[in-house]
């Protein structure tokens, strides 16, 4: 841990940055299902180490949705966050610290320990990002990387093989009627989206579009 802290020393003498740890999930039982081999003690360790060299931000990268786990797990992902941000004042005696919790959603692929482990669905997806959120006010700045319909994509194609082509080709097409579609609906309501924030719910209706006519549950395997 010194020497991770060494080189982060470094590396602040040319640019002004925070550090980031990826404990990868809130409950040791649960580093331990993922074989993870980094323990709360490390972790407190290396961010006492970093606070006591002058360093006030920290991001704490998680996954959710991992094998076996519990909402008493997620809980974990808010605790840790807390003792880590409570350790900053503890040692500097100030309020100043600011800890990042980056949670993405866990996918299961082919080639792997988990591959024949489920992908949960985007209703459960979403259930589990709200209740972590619930449980972290603002002293906490919470990010969540992915929404639930492009982890079950991501699931998809990282188990599909070349049957999959069609359903590629089909999403284009979708995607290109939708914006014309789109385009017709912002002139007549006079929508003031950007074209950032358009072109992600159209991709979102195309994915859910093409996945409910052609995919019929073959790809994703239930727990």
């Amino acid at each position: 841990m010194h020497s991770l802290i060494d080189i982060a020393k470094k590396v602040q003498q040319v640019r002004k940055s925070g550090l980031t740890f990826a404990p990868e999930a809130g409950s040791q039982r649960m580093r331990d299902v993922i074989n993870k081999g980094v323990s709360e003690e490390d972790l407190m360790a290396a961010c006492e180490n970093a606070f006591k060299s002058g360093w006030n931000t920290v991001k704490l990268y998680f996954m959710m949705g991992l094998p076996t786990e519990t909402d008493e797990d997620v809980a974990g992902i808010a605790d840790l966050a807390y003792k880590v941000l409570d350790l900053h004042r503890d040692i500097t005696g100030k309020r100043n610290g600011k800890v990042t919790v980056s949670c993405s959603f866990f996918v299961p692929k082919t080639h792997s320990p988990y591959q024949w482990y489920g992908q949960q669905d985007v209703e459960e997806i979403h259930r589990k990002q709200r209740y972590l959120k619930s449980l972290i006010n603002n002293r906490i700045s919470p990010i969540i990387t992915m929404m639930g319909i492009r982890v079950t994509l991501e699931a998809i194609f990282a188990r599909g093989d070349r049957r999959l082509a069609h359903l590629s080709s089909k999403l284009g097409k979708t995607v290109v009627s939708l914006m014309v579609g789109q385009s017709i609906l912002n002139m007549i309501l006079g929508c003031k989206l950007s074209k950032i924030q358009i072109l992600i719910q159209i991709i979102m209706r195309a994915v859910t579009v093409v996945l409910k006519r052609h995919c019929h549950g073959n790809i994703l395997m239930t727990q």
